[in-house]
């Protein structure tokens, strides 16, 4: 029996390229269903990641990764990927002080 408020996680390794796009394709799907789809980022891609999602997020409205390739769309829903050479900039700044209640 689950429990509320639990997180159940299922890590899938899939060998065959199609079946995993195709997948990662229906992600907004299954996210209206409570499931969420992610790629396994490597450390440096996941810090990476984390940055552009949390550093400028009154800027930033939306991050993904397609293929390990990290990608935002700004508050003018303008589409932009983040690259190599950008990595130690968005690394560079600062994190937002947190709000306690």
């Amino acid at each position: 029996m689950m429990r509320p408020h639990t997180l159940n996680v299922l890590l899938c390794l899939i060998n065959f390229l199609k079946l995993r796009n195709s997948v990662l394709k229906q992600g907004r799907v299954l996210r209206q269903s409570g499931i969420f789809v992610r790629e396994d980022l490597t450390p440096l891609n996941l810090e990476v990641f984390m940055s552009v999602k949390r550093k400028m997020s009154d800027e930033v409205s939306s991050v993904w990764t397609r293929n390990g390739v990290i990608f935002f769309k700004n508050t003018q829903e303008q589409v932009t990927r983040v690259h190599y050479e950008d990595y130690q900039t968005w690394l560079d700044l600062p994190w937002p002080k947190r709000t306690t209640k």
